[in-house]
């Protein structure tokens, strides 16, 4: 390697990242989540117009071909089932991107009224778990020693 050459990987910028919210030591990232389920909804979609393109596929086939009709009638609904079952997949990640979205949505709008600094409810918690150490303290005949 020559002197004074070096090489630059990866030093992107980091843009300011939304707000993932935490459940019982769980991160969920909604946009994340709302992109995984517009992915899935594509190619839900995907999957129904080959399955119907391959139905009518068949469907030509069978009236082309009327020695192997019945096969190709089977392959048909095979084929239309396929593409109902594709359909519904997609409607179903449709709603659960729905759903991602709106998650994301109250999100935002819960951390504009919540603190910006994560370590002030840190704070206020174990304030008042030494309040009600104290309380307990006051309540009881004998103090711990």
């Amino acid at each position: 390697m020559a002197e004074g050459h070096h090489h630059h990987h990866f030093h992107h910028k980091k843009e300011d990242k939304p707000p993932v919210a935490v459940y019982s030591e769980t991160a969920v990232d909604y946009k994340k989540e709302e992109k995984h389920h517009k992915h899935l909804e594509q190619l839900g979609k995907l999957g129904a117009a080959a399955a119907g393109a391959y139905a009518l596929h068949e469907k030509h086939e069978a009236k082309k071909d009327p020695e192997h009709a019945h096969r190709h009638k089977i392959k048909e609904e095979v084929a239309a089932t396929a593409a109902v079952g594709a359909g519904g997949f997609a409607l179903h990640e449709h709603h659960k991107k729905k759903e991602a979205k709106k998650q994301y949505k109250r999100l935002m709008a819960r951390s504009t009224t919540i603190s910006s600094k994560p370590w002030m409810d840190l704070r206020l918690s174990l304030l008042d778990l030494c309040l009600v150490y104290v309380i307990l303290l006051s309540l009881t005949k004998y103090p711990p020693s």
